[in-house]
Parts: structure tokens; sequence; C-alpha cells
């Protein structure tokens, strides 16, 4: 894994996404808000944009701004800075950053990064997390640089990760896989990735080092073709290898590939092809790259005797043919979307194709497939039933065999004449021989159930409904904070009037705030204190629905008396607690509002919640206590010192104030209630405070 620091300011926009990177100033220490994960591309488009910034600004120097506007790679001066990266050992040496798991993993068996041996290590790593992590019920998991850029690499990475899903289900109470995909990769990936059950977001630039401690553990596909064994087993065997799991253990047949189709794209697709009558093979004669694409003066000779083979023959292509033909079908203008081109692909009668993605997509819909290939070994897709493989004439002897691709358009004009001549040597014959196999094979063969359609881009549940209102997904039980509701509630009952005003404190989910505005009624006023902007969000909706008639005053901050307030920062899909104020490493800054500021003239009952600073926000409204003498309850308190210092600061001012064990033990947690001398109460079960 690779972090990145922009050394100066910079803002990067490209087709995917646009984003504002701060400076580095030489010789500061960087926050870690500051060090950017690299999931793939992102560090390289940065370096991109600076060096132009700055071939911008030394023109504009020399030649003025509008010398700028027309600067040349002539013009270009040195960068003042250079990109600042880090590697594992640096991230690693962090406390706060997450476990890394798979054939390779940390923080597990040990410190620093640690290669496993063993065939299956990926169920121990993930017994080992939880016994990290006790009691936790829900694990959020990142995969770094998720499958690559490419849309065939990331449709078998999927079908992989399905496979080590099942075994993260097995092993883990509850999880969300996030996918931070690669920020140079093809924008239809998050399509590709994003419709699973058990998928959480789809990133395409990479999170701080901060944003990153959000999650329990992470996968790491970073630098994917360089990593180990890349090419000596099928790809969707690699990916199982690689997150730890063994390839050998896992059937066939449970590798094919699933393919989520948008519903549009399917009928958009159907009414092109139903124009065209009889058997319609597609010939996919161009891929990603000239390496793996059949030369623009072979492909039209080829498909000529395709045709003159096959009178019955209806070609479709998708990419521009220099061939003109009754029977051949050029679709290359109406395929502008990937979606579009995955459901034509899925609802022709067979395929000849050199691009290994229609290859992924093709089996997943069952469509047979003749692959051609120049440098893809002919047997790399062996649980596909329906693919036959065929490569070029003395491919294997080739100077790219088993390579994606060359690194250089100088190092592919040497070899590029070599390869033509090796793809001009395909026998049509052979190709239509092993497509008709193909096509009675699957007339005798059951569907493989790999098509699954859609209608919107899946998204993660942000909250459930309870009868007690609207919860974050993913809230820790917690049977103290349930029964401090509950009492706080019950008392709150005896203690306001409708009609009245109350404030209430870090109420955190919607149960408290609901009775309470059900006990004021249409008259009442309710000041709720909620700097966490989920569960404001959520209640503030549940009150909307089921208590509108109540007016309620927000305030998304803490009420302290002066200054700012620093609480953790609250995911919506990491696990978290209504005890906490977030369950992130990552801190928001608020501004404080002292309830004295409010001058409320009247106020019945102040309701104060943990995680709020009780004694703080007491002392915050000092002036509107001396002035309405309202009721105080406060809970859960978890210590005996924080009990004593809210009873020191209020008997002074006239409260009695009692205490109430929530879990009828004296070492337990306990609520306050503090009412005004002149109100008799009886203990029922409570113990007044007295101040030695």
């Amino acid at each position: 894994m690779l972090a990145f620091i922009a050394p100066e300011e910079v803002t990067v926009t490209t087709a995917q996404y646009s984003r504002h990177y701060p400076a580095k100033p030489a010789g500061t220490k960087v926050p870690l808000d500051g060090v950017i994960i690299d999931t793939g591309g992102e560090a390289a488009l940065v370096q991109k944009a600076l060096e132009a910034q700055q071939k911008r600004v030394s023109v504009a120097e020399t030649k003025g701004d509008e010398g700028a506007e027309k600067a040349t790679e002539a013009d270009a001066a040195p960068r003042d800075g250079k990109m600042s990266l880090l590697g594992d050992k640096a991230l690693l040496s962090w406390s706060g950053f997450p476990p890394r798991l798979g054939r390779i993993s940390s923080h597990l068996v040990g410190e620093g990064l640690h290669r496993h041996e063993e065939l299956a290590p990926l169920p121990l790593q993930l017994a080992a997390l939880v016994a990290r992590n006790p009691g936790k019920r829900h694990f959020r998991i990142a995969v770094v640089a998720a499958f690559g850029t490419n849309l065939g690499d990331c449709l078998i990475g999927m079908t992989a990760i399905r496979l080590v899903a099942e075994t993260l289900r097995h092993s883990l109470p509850g999880f969300l896989l996030d996918m931070l995909l690669c920020s140079s990769g093809n924008p239809a990936n998050l399509d590709i990735v994003g419709h699973e059950p058990w998928v959480g977001e789809l990133h395409v630039v990479g999170p701080s080092v901060t944003d990153f401690a959000r999650y329990d553990a992470y996968f790491d596909l970073t630098g994917l073709i360089g990593l180990p064994r890349f090419n000596e087993m099928p790809m969707v065997d690699w990916f199982l290898w690689w997150s730890g799991l063994d390839p050998a253990s896992v059937a066939a047949d449970r590798k094919r590939n699933i393919l989520n189709l948008s519903w549009v794209a399917w009928t958009q697709a159907a009414e092109l092809l139903r124009a065209i009558p009889g058997k319609r093979v597609l010939f996919n004669h161009k891929a990603s790259v000239p390496l793996r694409s059949f030369p623009d003066d072979e492909a039209p000779l080829f498909a000529q005797k395709l045709l003159e083979l096959d009178p019955e023959l209806q070609l479709v292509v998708t990419s521009p043919l220099k061939l003109e033909h009754p029977r051949v079908f050029d679709l290359s203008g109406k395929m502008d979307s990937a979606q579009k081109f995955e459901a034509l692909v899925a609802q022709v009668d067979g395929l000849i194709s050199v691009d290994t993605f229609s290859i992924h997509v093709a089996d997943a819909a069952s469509v047979p497939t003749v692959g051609l290939f120049s440098s893809v070994p002919p047997d790399c897709y062996p649980y596909y039933p329906l693919h036959h493989g065929l490569l070029v004439a003395g491919g294997a002897e080739l100077p790219a065999y088993r390579k994606c691709k060359v690194k250089t358009p100088e190092e592919w004009d040497a070899m590029k004449e070599s390869y033509t001549l090796a793809w001009a040597k395909f026998e049509a014959s052979e190709v239509l021989q092993q497509l008709r196999k193909r096509m009675e094979m699957r007339r005798q063969s059951a569907m493989h159930e790999g098509l699954r359609f859609y209608h919107a881009p899946h998204q993660p549940i942000r909250y459930h409904e309870t009868p007690e209102g609207r919860r974050l997904p993913f809230e820790h039980p917690s049977v103290i904070w349930d029964r401090a509701v509950m009492r706080q509630g019950s008392v709150m009952r005896g203690l306001l009037k409708p009609g009245g005003t109350a404030v209430v404190l870090a109420p955190g989910q919607s149960s408290f705030p609901l009775l309470l505005a059900e006990r004021l009624g249409c008259e009442g006023i309710v000041h709720c204190f909620e700097p966490r902007p989920l569960r404001r969000t959520l209640i503030g909706m549940d009150l909307l629905d089921r208590a509108g008639y109540v007016t309620t005053i927000w305030h998304d901050t803490l009420p302290v008396k002066s200054g700012k307030v620093v609480i953790a920062a609250e995911d919506a899909l990491c696990e978290t607690t209504p005890l906490r104020w977030g369950s992130l490493k990552k801190e928001r800054k608020i501004e404080a509002l002292p309830l004295d500021a409010l001058e409320l003239q009247q106020l019945s009952g102040l309701f104060s919640f943990s995680p709020t600073p009780h004694l703080l926000a007491l002392e915050s409204a000092i002036e509107t206590l001396k002035r309405t003498r309202a009721s105080i309850l406060c809970s859960p308190l978890f210590s005996r010192e924080e009990l004593a210092g809210i009873a020191a600061f209020l008997i002074p001012l006239h409260y009695q104030c009692w205490v109430e064990y929530l879990e009828q033990r004296d070492d337990g947690p306990m609520m306050l209630l503090a009412l005004s001398d002149h109100i008799k109460l009886e203990g029922h079960g409570m113990k007044r405070i007295v101040l030695s």
C-alpha cells in the first residue's frame, strides 16, 4: 500500500472526480488528515496536476498571465517540490491503522507484514480479528484498489469476493465491504461492484489515513498486475488465493460470473437486436490495447470468411469494421455505455471475441463463445463451460505471451509485424466449428443463473426503522443506554406538564424526544442539542412524522460556556453507540453555545444524556437554573466523582439531588435527579445525595 502527500495546494478534476488537495509546507509536520491512501492512480493524477500547475506558474512569472494560457512543453520549469510517498512500513507504524487480511497480513500474527504459506489463512485471521474486538457485532472492511482498473478484472474480482464474503459471513457477526476503486479505472467499474447487499460505499479517491482508520480491516490489491503469482493461475483463483483462501477448495461451478444488468440497458439492447433476424453472432475484434486486438486490415478478411462459410450467420459488430456486407450489422455508434454493451453480449446467440471482458460477460449469460487470443493462454478460463479459447499461431513463442500489455509504443512497434502475421493465420472454419459445438452444448445444458437485473444503483442501508423510531443500522446494543432512556422517560412524565419548555442534550435516538413531545403536547417547546449530524437527522425525521405538533428548536452544538468542543466523528456504516460521540479516529470541532445564551424565560426540565459533559453543560446554564428552577435529569453517569461534582454544583443553587443505580448495584451506572428545594419528593428507590 502507498500513501502520498501533496507538496503544494492543487485541485484535480477528471471524468471520475474532482478533489482539492491541501499544501504541505516545507519542513512542517503533516497531519494525518493530509496523508492520502493511493487506491490506484490517484497519486499519479496529482503528480500530473502539480506539474501542469507549476508550468503555468513559471510561464506566468516570465510572460504574464496571458502567457500562461499559451504555455507549451518547452516552457515547463522544474517543480519546486515532489510528491512524498509513504509505504506499508510507515503506515503500519501508526497505532490506529487497521489490520490487513489475505495472503499478506498485518497486526494479526505479529507486527509488520506477514506472508502466509498455509493454504487458507483467512479464517484464522478473521478469528483473530474477532478476538481483538470482543463484543463487536459489525465489522467494516475495505477492499483497496478493488480489482484493478479494467472492467473484466472487476467482474472476475467480484466473482471471487462473493466467495470471500461467504467466509466473512461464517466468521464475523456482521460486515460490510467498502470498495475503494482505482481513481484511474473505468467509471463503469462502480456499476459492476456496487450491487451486493454486503457492499457498503464505493469510492474512487483514497481516504486520508484518519478516515481509513474507520475500517476494522482491509484487503489490499494495490499494484494488481505486479503482485506475486498474478499470471500463474486462473484469474478468479488468483483473487481467492490472494484473499487468503484455497482456490482448490471451491467447486468449479461456483467460480462462474454473475452480472448485474440495468433493465433499461437490457431493453435498449433487445430493441437493437430485434431488427436482426436469424443467428446473431457478435464479432468483437477490438480489445483495450493493440496487442490483443485483431489487426484492422486482417479483421475484415476474417469476418468475410466467416460469412462465406455460414450463410445463416448474422454478424454484429460494436467497433467499426472495414467490411460492407448485408449480413454485417454495425452497432458501434449505439453502444454508448458499458451497461448497454453488457446487455448486448448477454442477448446474442454467440460470441467471437478478442476482448476478455466480453468473454466474462458471456459466461454470466451462458452465451456460447470462442475467444481469440494473442497473449492470453487459451486455457486461462477453465471454469467457463461454453467458452473455447484459441491462441494465434506460435503465440506461446511470441514476445508478449502471458502479458496484459506492452510498456511502451516503441516496444509494440518492434513486435507489431510478428503479431499481424500470427493473427492472419487464424482459420475461420475452426472458429465456426468450435462455436457450433458450444451452441449445441448450450442447447443441452441448464442455463447458469448468472444474470441479475436492477432498476437503480445499490445504496447501503443508512438507517432502519424500529417501534421506537429510526436508528443507525449498526447500533451496538447497550442495556445501560436502554435503561437510562427508559428511566428518564418514566421520571420525566412526573416532572413535566403539557405546554412546558424542555431542553434535551444528546438524546442519541428518537425514543426520549418522542416521549418528551408526547408529554409537552401542541403548546410545548423542545430545545434539542445534538451535535451528531446523523442522529440529529433521524430524530428530526421521527419528530416530524410522529410528533410534528411540538415546536422543536435544533442546536447542532453543545452547551458549554465558551470556546470550541472537539468530539469524535461518526459514520452510519460503522458500528456505533449513542453512549459515544462517534467511533472514528477523525475529530470534529464544534462551536460552544451556553444554555444561558438562549435566555429562556421558562424552562420546565433539562434532560442530559451521556456522552454530554453534564457538569460543563449545567455550568453554562447557571443563570437559567437560578431563574427557572427547572428539574434536571442526567444519565448514565459512570463514576462517583462525576456524580459528586454535579451535586456539589447544584446543591448550593438550592437543589436537592438524588441518585438511582440503573443496574441496582452501587458500583454500576447511575442517574441523577435534581429538584428545587421547595419540591417534596419521596425516594421511590432513589437515594438523596448529601454533601459531607
